[in-house]
């Protein structure tokens, strides 16, 4: 984004609200809280940076990976279940029927097999 605000000839220290959040997330892993502090963190640092010693500051923070670092601590502080939820059996045995066939047909196009992918293996019962 820094090299088409440059082109622009506009604020290239300028980073959106929406910047480091990730879209099409897994809902169980990120909390509204996470989303809620990265977008007051943005606010913050952006009003900040309209103050020529703050934006100095701000500026040097940033080239240290400071911002990298405090999106790794918001993750860290407000991540809900960082586990990815365990499927039942039942609807286990339910995907695995509906999706048998394009599993044999990927299997055969692989040439392989891939355990993992049937209810036999260890790996998902």
């Amino acid at each position: 984004m820094q090299s088409i605000y440059k082109f622009l000839n506009v604020d290239d220290t300028f980073i959106p609200n929406s910047a480091l959040i990730k879209i099409n997330e897994s809902k169980a892993r990120y909390s509204s809280s996470n989303k809620m502090t990265k977008k007051i963190f943005f606010r913050i640092y952006n009003f900040f940076k309209k103050i020529p010693v703050a934006k100095q500051i701000l500026s040097y923070a940033k080239n240290r990976g400071a911002d990298v670092k405090i999106m790794e601590t918001i993750d860290t502080k407000t991540i809900a279940n960082k586990k990815t939820p365990a499927i039942s059996p039942e609807m286990r045995a339910k995907l695995y029927r509906i999706f048998e066939k394009d599993i044999e047909e990927t299997e055969k196009i692989l040439g392989r097999k891939i355990k993992k992918w049937h209810l036999e293996s260890p790996d998902l019962q």
